[in-house]
């Protein structure tokens, strides 16, 4: 089995994805589009 990343290591790989964060104990992506229609294609 795998080992659990740590806090740091979370933080680190994150910060390296573009559009990606840690926020507490979530991990986001944010993707902006510029209409509805380009998002959901």
């Amino acid at each position: 089995m795998a080992d659990l990343l740590n806090d740091t290591e979370i933080q680190e790989r994150a910060s390296k994805l573009s559009g990606w964060t840690v926020k507490g104990k979530q991990l986001r992506c944010t993707r902006l589009f510029k209409d509805f229609i380009d998002a959901i294609a």
